[in-house]
């Protein structure tokens, strides 16, 4: 019970425990992009472990023909994407390819607590399309495109397009006429599927798009690839985990972590205090108890 005086407070002192800056030990991404055109005869590769530029383009331009490959970086791994692209207007062969090998991580909050495999979504856009014009010569043009997920080797999620056209010759010479013989065109195909990947564990992650055609009278082809990685949101704790990817691949990789007020950890402790112990002291010592004294006798 409290003495008159006395006044009782809760002080409530509040710990602000800062996350471990995220220590990437993922490989950095390497991307080898080509671009070749006969017409004209120019050429253009590059093969390098440095994406720092937003965006690597590789281009060659003839009299006739152009083909490009390209990678778009971003600020998160859903603005990557990459295509190999070839055109002949006329008369020309083309080729272009881009091909992009990188790894990602989910990092789980605690190692030690963590879940054997997460459900995570790989969401991704794939397409191959070739196609052919009106044709004065034997032509040919092709798609190619895949996107792969692996753990040490064994695909995880494997996905490949393909796409062809070729020249029919109908008549009885060289000179035709000709016609195109295509395989049915797709266009782009948006994927969703959910794949059990083990938390804390590097996956090798690759895109391989490509383009060639060789073409009289006009032709193009085109291949796409533009993946996204992310934990399933009705996971528990699913907004916990960090992705992590090569450190080079995005624009802004992810080498440390500022916690932000959802994710600190607060630990309040309530510390009971009287406030007016002083106070209450000094009334103990002004309120006199009775003090003991033997008993007298009376006779």
């Amino acid at each position: 019970m409290l003495a008159a005086g006395a006044v009782l407070t809760m002080a409530v002192v509040t710990t602000v425990v800062q996350a471990a800056p995220i220590v990437v030990r993922l490989q950095n991404a390497t991307y080898l992009g080509d671009a070749f055109a006969t017409a004209g005869g120019c050429s253009d590769s590059q093969s390098t472990a440095d994406l720092v530029p937003v965006k690597a383009v590789r281009g060659c331009s003839g009299s006739g023909a152009d083909a490009t490959a390209t990678v778009d970086l971003g600020e998160t791994l859903r603005d990557l994407s990459e295509k190999a692209n070839g055109e002949a207007v006329i008369a020309g062969g083309y080729s272009a390819s881009a091909t992009l090998r990188f790894f990602v991580e989910e990092l789980s909050p605690n190692p030690q607590h963590a879940p054997a495999t997460l459900p995570v979504h790989i969401k991704y856009k794939i397409s191959a399309v070739a196609f052919l014009g009106s044709l004065t010569g034997p032509s040919m043009t092709t798609a190619f495109a895949l996107l792969q997920l692996s753990d040490f080797g064994t695909p995880l999620l494997s996905d490949q397009r393909t796409a062809a056209c070729g020249s029919q010759n109908l008549g009885d010479g060289p000179e035709g006429p000709f016609v195109a013989l295509c395989t049915p065109t797709q266009g782009v195909a948006t994927v969703d599927t959910i794949v059990d990947l083990r938390p804390d564990v590097v996956f090798e992650a690759l895109a391989i798009t490509r383009a060639d055609g060789s073409v009289f009278g006009g032709g193009d082809s085109t291949a796409f690839v533009d993946p996204d990685i992310f934990v399933d949101p009705s996971f528990p704790g699913a907004d916990q985990y960090t992705l992590l990817v090569s450190p080079n691949l995005l624009a802004a990789p992810p080498s440390a972590t500022v916690p932000d007020p959802s994710s600190l950890d607060l630990m309040v402790i309530g510390v009971v205090s009287l406030v007016g112990g002083r106070q209450l002291c000094r009334w103990r010592r002004r309120v006199s108890r009775p003090r003991w004294r033997p008993a007298t006798s009376t006779r």
